[in-house]
């Protein structure tokens, strides 16, 4: 070698960037994110669950906190599912009582993280920065704009009266934020599935009798 990074026949050449499966990557790196949290998460964790080299990250997703947000992009639509039992609204109240059903159900599956990407993140000092704090607010407007679509065919059907609708919207999302808080905090999935089980009995109360609260 005659100079660092040169042979006698010439420059060194550099290889092809590696391929990867952007998808499955952003998967892995999603998980990691949730379990540890933005600020205890590491480059070193970040280049170990990925599998990737540094340079190969910063080519494909740019610095860290470009990274998260991308990973917020990917968890957004990885949740499609959550609020697709909510895309009927037409049966009023009985859409959001199957909805925790569905909830309570994966809440028991013990998943791996526990709670949720978003929720925690928005407890995090990252949601301070603007472009995390709107994919958060993003992914909970689009769970709030479902609610509501079922709340307001609800006020058709007479089961809530109009003026409550904006009150039982926020305990919804109230609630929502509150046991995958729980689920992922030491009170466990169990304080959280205790949670689910009281706000149906809200929803069967509002089913029932409905005192315009």
């Amino acid at each position: 070698m005659t100079e660092e990074g040169q042979s006698e026949a010439g420059p060194a050449k550099r290889g092809r960037p590696r391929k990867f499966d952007r998808d499955e990557v952003l998967g892995r790196l999603m998980v990691l994110f949730w379990a540890q949290g933005y600020e205890d998460t590491s480059h070193a964790d970040i280049r170990a669950a990925s599998g990737l080299s540094g340079s190969s990250l910063d080519r494909a997703f740019g610095t860290k906190l470009e990274l998260f947000i991308t990973v917020l992009e990917h968890y957004h639509q990885a949740t499609a599912p959550i609020v697709a039992p909510l895309a009927d609204p037409s049966a009023g109240l009985a859409v959001i009582d199957g909805w925790l059903d569905i909830v309570d159900d994966a809440l028991a599956s013990e998943p791996s993280p526990s709670g949720c990407l978003v929720v925690s993140t928005i407890t995090q000092p990252i949601a301070e920065d603007a472009r995390v704090a709107q994919r958060a607010q993003d992914y909970l407007g689009r769970l709030s704009d479902a609610l509501r679509s079922v709340l307001e065919h609800a006020v058709a059907l007479g089961e809530v009266p109009e003026d409550a609708v904006e009150r039982r919207l926020a305990l919804l999302m109230g609630g929502y934020i509150g046991f995958l808080t729980a689920a992922g905090s030491p009170l466990g999935t169990s304080a959280a599935r205790a949670m689910v089980a009281g706000l149906k009995e809200t929803i069967g109360l509002w089913m029932g009798v409905d005192d315009g609260a």
